[in-house]
């Protein structure tokens, strides 16, 4: 076989090699100098192999657009500059009247106010003409939340019916770019719960739900509702937006839950406010309810305190589609973007004495959303075993080897930003003040294991960064009565500038400075692009 490869000429074997995974590629590559030659000399194959590298996936097809070799370019210099923290140019965006709401997904911000929800396209560092803004007009609803998916030009908003109709909340499906009903949607708008069940009527705040689109799902969480026993549950509401029969699936949780992340088009995590995750699964043809898959309990605490409050994130949302490039407004210069199987969910965790209610001690908590998927040994036999079925997976065995934990002085977590494997957080130069005003430095972390396994070959001269590999952290001098582990190790680097920000947000190429006054309101929103 080998030696019929031999005989093909150099560009037929290129291109059969394009078909093969990446971590296959480098295999053929050291069977003999000839197949090295080839793949080091493709400019496609290169590509393959960096994508593969830095975790990402190509956003658009190799054959539209830029030349292979200017995406490699574009690539390794984004990479770079995250590495050694040098963004290439810096902008200001225009701030009209701003509220609340807000989102940031596919290169695009939107901010809500009371009648208008605002966009802004992001400009890249290749491209500073890009920006552009646009509004849609929200004075026929009573908006509660919104979110949306550029991939699929979806504007989703969750809005209050405007007349006494029985269900508590509405939820429009629109055009981002247009503000029109979606074509794609079976319905324009889809109803929730019944109003009757919700135990704040109309003076709840947008946190009390959570609406989260991943491709054809539209998934709302309602955290407060009121159970049959007259005890508050959570209610969490899926449906497929794309089908013609309206198909809604809902789950309540008698317990209650904090929080909800869609995984993948098929699964979805659950946090429980007594700290268990829970994994949930839709079968393969997604033609029924999804199941609990499996159950992971969080560190055991000690017996005077108790879980609070615990939520989560990703970025981009697990699962979530490509950016659109359709044309239009939405057309975005994103090449790339995180491998959806292969990226960071950061967990919050807010911790309170049962004898001192007031006092909360907060801490984060990176996972490697792989672990989800190719459970350990152990951990796929306890899920296996139907007399443990309802028992979660302790702790010490899922969560050691693939966490890193990290205490927090400030228990928001608007300090954070997650984007793929990276993650960007302010630190505050004033231990004195954990509200201060004052410019900060922004602390960049990598978790991708490539590159930590390949930073020993590279020239690191100039870098400021350090590679934390850490030990076993005892959490029995907190609030927790087991070990916290030291998995997922990472790579560092601390901003010399100080920069004027109390909230940050980020993307593949760029990091958003949101500064806030003491009162909450939006001062400036710088963007850095790398």
């Amino acid at each position: 076989m080998t030696v019929a490869l031999l005989q093909l000429p150099l560009e037929l074997l290129c291109h059969a090699l394009i078909f093969l995974p990446s971590r296959d590629i480098l295999r053929v590559s050291v069977t003999c100098k000839y197949f090295k030659a080839a793949v080091d000399n493709s400019p496609r194959l290169q590509y393959i192999l960096d994508l593969a590298f830095y975790q990402m996936v190509s956003a658009k097809s190799l054959e539209s657009g830029s030349f292979i070799s200017t995406r490699s370019n574009l690539l390794r210099g984004r990479e770079h500059a995250w590495k050694h923290m040098k963004y290439k140019k810096k902008c200001t965006l225009p701030i009209p009247q701003t509220g609340h709401v807000y989102e940031f997904a596919g290169g695009i911000y939107g901010n809500a106010t009371g009648s208008l929800i605002h966009f802004v396209k992001l400009p890249t560092a290749e491209n500073m003409q890009s920006m552009r803004g646009w509004t849609h007009p929200t004075t026929s609803w009573i908006l509660v939340d919104f979110t949306f998916s550029p991939a699929d030009d979806l504007l989703v908003v969750v809005a209050h019916p405007e007349s006494e109709e029985a269900h508590a909340y509405d939820i429009h499906l629109r055009t981002l770019s247009t503000n029109e009903a979606h074509p794609r949607a079976a319905s324009s708008t889809l109803h929730s719960i019944n109003r009757s069940l919700i135990s704040h009527e109309f003076s709840e705040p947008a946190s009390a739900i959570k609406v989260q689109v991943v491709g054809d799902f539209v998934a709302l969480l309602c955290r407060d509702v009121l159970l049959p026993t007259y005890e508050l549950g959570a209610s969490l509401q899926i449906w497929n937006w794309t089908e013609k029969r309206e198909t809604k699936i809902t789950k309540t949780f008698l317990d209650g839950i904090d929080d909800f992340s869609f995984l993948s088009n098929n699964a979805f995590l659950v946090l429980t406010v007594i700290g268990i995750i829970e994994l949930y699964t839709f079968p393969e043809d997604l033609s029924g309810p999804p199941k609990c898959t499996g159950r992971y309990a969080l560190p055991e605490l000690k017996q005077e305190y108790i879980y609070s409050c615990t939520f989560m994130s990703g970025n981009p949302t697990p699962g979530s589609g490509v950016p659109c490039s359709g044309g239009g407004q939405l057309e975005d210069g994103q090449l790339f973007q995180p491998d959806p199987d292969k990226q960071l969910l950061v967990f919050f965790v807010s911790i309170i004495s049962q004898s001192d209610m007031e006092e909360a001690q907060s801490f984060i908590f990176f996972v490697d959303l792989v672990h989800f998927f190719q459970q350990n040994t152990v951990t796929k036999i306890l899920l296996a075993d139907p007399e443990l079925e309802n028992m979660p997976v302790p702790w010490s065995v899922w969560g050691l080897e693939h966490t890193r934990w990290f205490p927090e002085s400030e228990a928001t977590d608007w300090q954070h930003a997650l984007y793929g494997y990276k993650a960007v957080e302010t630190i505050n130069c004033d231990p004195t003040n954990q509200l201060s005003q004052e410019p900060r430095r922004l602390r960049i972390r990598d978790f991708n294991p490539n590159v930590l396994k390949d930073n020993q070959r590279e020239n690191n001269s100039g870098w400021k960064g350090h590679i934390v590999t850490g030990s076993l952290v005892d959490g029995t001098n907190l609030p927790f009565a087991e070990p916290l582990g030291a998995g997922l190790p990472y790579r560092e680097i601390v901003s010399e500038e100080k920069f004027n920000v109390t909230e940050v947000m980020m993307d593949d190429c760029r990091i958003l400075l949101l500064k806030r006054e003491a009162g909450g309101e939006l001062k400036s929103i710088d963007v850095l692009m790398m």
